[in-house]
């Protein structure tokens, strides 16, 4: 008896396929859709590298000009002050995250990150394995690589097309999303310390929100808390962000595309930004600047850092 069914379920199968045949054939020519995109498509000719690295999400950041610098809490004034307008004249992309354990692992190889710290932020040792990760992802994607190395020292070649982390302006430029305050939803200016605390949990882990310290650090899952306006996550909190930039005074900075020209070296002050997880909940603001040499950030820093990629797109 089951098998009489399964015959005559199978029957009834190749009546519907039979229909659907003669009606596909009876339509007229009109599309009625887009193709399917699961079609097998070759791709032999186009595609001539291994596009893992793909799926690292980019947000597009057209040009613009805005106020960098402090508002009105300052942390250190000599760094985040005085306020200048900055105009940045290309569009560019920048992560939506920062870089996580998985995404190293996918580019980079090495032993793969178990369920709870594949979506954390990759936790930086050096600051070479910034320039390894970023010229490595260009190559997977056939771009030109950022980082140029001139006999022993790494320079970033502005006008590629590749990797790198953002310069400090496109960092800030991106954070603040077109707004002009403390932080891309308030400025400090009149609150409590609670209604400080309760605003900066909503977007930012700190020391506060977290309960981490300086003897155990560590980060959080990326992407948890709200994004900026234009769908950043995690600029301000959990990891601290490294760019590889050269931390230099405010007044020493050009106004139209400012970036560092000079050698990333490990003697310099490269800079640091968005604050951490271990962090009061007034350091996570879009003008603080922290930077430190590259050995001292190595103790220092670097348990508490990671970055994010950006390229240009003109």
């Amino acid at each position: 008896m089951v098998l009489l069914t399964m015959k005559k379920y199978q029957i009834l199968a190749y009546m519907c396929v039979g229909a659907l045949v003669w009606l596909a054939g009876c339509s007229d020519d009109t599309p009625t859709g887009p193709p399917d995109t699961n079609d097998t498509i070759d791709t032999s000719d186009t595609i001539t590298y291994d596009p893992v690295g793909s799926n690292i999400e980019m947000i597009a950041v057209e040009p613009g000009t805005f106020q960098m610098g402090a508002n009105y809490y300052v942390y250190d004034e000599a760094s985040e002050l005085p306020r200048q307008m900055v105009t940045l004249t290309r569009a560019f992309e920048l992560g939506k995250y920062e870089i996580t354990n998985m995404e190293w692992y996918k580019i980079m190889g090495g032993d793969a990150p178990n369920d709870s710290l594949r979506d954390r932020p990759f936790s930086l040792s050096s600051f070479y394995q910034i320039v390894e990760f970023c010229n490595a992802l260009s190559k997977r994607e056939g771009l030109d690589t950022a980082y140029v190395l001139v006999d022993t020292v790494y320079y970033l070649e502005y006008n590629a097309n590749g990797y790198r982390t953002p310069t400090e302006a496109e960092w800030e430029y991106a954070c603040r999303a077109g707004t002009n305050m403390d932080t891309y939803i308030c400025s400090f200016e009149g609150l409590s310390d609670k209604e400080r605390l309760d605003t900066m949990n909503t977007i930012a882990w700190n020391g506060w929100s977290t309960g981490i310290d300086r003897d155990d650090p560590g980060f959080m899952p990326v992407g948890l808390l709200l994004p900026n306006a234009w769908g950043f996550y995690d600029m301000l909190g959990n990891a601290g962000e490294v760019l590889l930039q050269l931390s230099i005074p405010p007044t020493d900075r050009s106004s139209i595309d400012p970036y560092h020209t000079g050698p990333i070296d490990r003697e310099l002050l490269m800079c640091f930004r968005g604050g951490t997880t271990t962090d009061t909940p007034i350091i996570p603001r879009c003008g603080y600047r922290g930077s430190g040499g590259i050995e001292e950030a190595r103790l220092i820093w670097y348990h508490l850092a990671s970055f994010r990629i950006a390229r240009n797109l003109q």
